[in-house]
């Protein structure tokens, strides 16, 4: 079963793909440059981005909260920046979160 698959994957029309059976790396982006040009080429379905952009707008806006807060602490020493510190360090959390969890909002 595997042996006929192997055989007849391709991902140009003139370049099979030759991995490794072992090697789960090398086997998950053959598979996934197989999938992608299948879809996008016969099926042409588009490729979109869109809750990677957003992930990546959402750690943007948590690492400026909390450059904010590193700053303000640098020009404005602890006991007068405790509650920006707490505001910053309380909103940036949530955001990297989300931003981890892969829900992209």
């Amino acid at each position: 079963m595997v042996k006929k698959i192997v055989d007849t994957w391709k991902v140009d029309d003139a370049k099979p793909v030759i991995v490794e059976k072992y090697d789960k790396v090398a086997v998950k982006n053959g598979i996934d440059d197989l999938l992608r040009k299948t879809f996008t080429t016969k099926y042409e379905v588009a490729e979109t981005f869109k809750t990677r952009d957003t992930r990546l707008l959402i750690c943007f806006i948590a690492c400026i909260f909390s450059g904010f807060g590193c700053l303000y602490d640098y020009l404005h020493p602890f006991p007068e920046s405790k509650v920006v510190l707490a505001i910053c360090s309380l909103s940036t959390l949530p955001l990297l979160a989300c931003c981890m969890s892969g829900s992209g909002l």
